[in-house]
């Protein structure tokens, strides 16, 4: 018969990993102001092949959305819950529940 084992669920607990963010805040450009925003302000062309693609990151072109990627892991969740109740459950050799 499985047992619990409240020690080895206590270890597993502490050892999860702090979670990671889908992305990076975004960040003000300078580099991306001067070169395209103020020109494109302008109402002049911007030729993109001249652009210094080392000059910023990704992060300085990402948007500000936090909402959305929040309700994106919401919804990675619930997909991940649905497919874990699918799961038929299995035997294991050491016949403990952790």
């Amino acid at each position: 018969m499985l047992e619990f084992s409240p020690e080895t669920f206590t270890e597993l607990l502490h050892a999860i990993p702090e979670a990671i963010p889908y992305c990076e805040e975004p960040q003000h450009s300078e580099y991306l102001q001067k070169e395209v925003f103020d020109k494109l302000g302008k109402g002049e062309t911007i030729d993109l092949t001249k652009l210094d693609l080392n000059a910023f990151d990704l992060y300085h072109t990402a948007l500000s959305w936090s909402d959305h990627y929040a309700g994106m892991e919401r919804s990675w969740q619930k997909g991940f819950n649905k497919m874990l109740k699918l799961i038929q459950a299995s035997a294991r050799e050491k016949r403990a529940f952790f």
